[in-house]
């Protein structure tokens, strides 16, 4: 009888056991599933070289950059425009989805590739955001430009 009786107390005390542990994983593996939620929602940044062929035969806004998959969000993006061609431009843009940052929320950033001149119209380069995308609309040069650029970028995602 005192055998089975202790054995019974064993036994009790092994499922006692097992249910406080098993409870306490249960715990931790909910503890960390709503940090990992909690991380995702957070800002992060993502950074590319884009460079564009045929630059100069572009005649419709094209996508230059398509961030990640569609269920990501910009937040905003900076643009460092390096070169067009040969040519050296240097010149940066930041970007929202509201438009360009640093010039008052207006829809789109301008890149001022080749000053105006007065044999030679000025060339330019808007850039804008649209969902998960960087956009490029064709370049506004009346005397034409190079068929290539390279630009880095940079944009915080959510």
């Amino acid at each position: 009888m005192k055998t089975v009786l202790t054995l019974l107390i064993i036994a009790a005390l092994i499922v006692g056991a097992t249910w406080v542990i098993t409870d306490k994983l249960r715990t931790t593996v909910s503890d960390h599933n709503k940090r990992i939620a909690q991380l995702e929602q957070r800002s992060r940044f993502v950074s590319h070289t884009v460079t564009i062929q045929n630059l100069g035969q572009l005649t419709a806004p094209t996508a230059i950059w398509t961030v990640e998959d569609v269920s990501v969000r910009i937040d905003f993006a900076w643009l460092y425009v390096e070169h067009v061609g040969a040519q050296q431009i240097d010149k940066s843009v930041m970007l929202s989805p509201g438009g360009d940052i640093a010039k008052g929320n207006k829809a789109k950033a301008t890149v001022v590739v080749r000053e105006s001149a007065p044999t030679a119209g000025g060339c330019f380069l808007k850039f804008w955001l649209q969902g998960n995308q960087i956009m490029l609309d064709p370049p506004e040069c009346p005397t034409g430009i190079e068929n290539f650029a390279a630009i880095e970028a940079a944009v915080q995602v959510r």
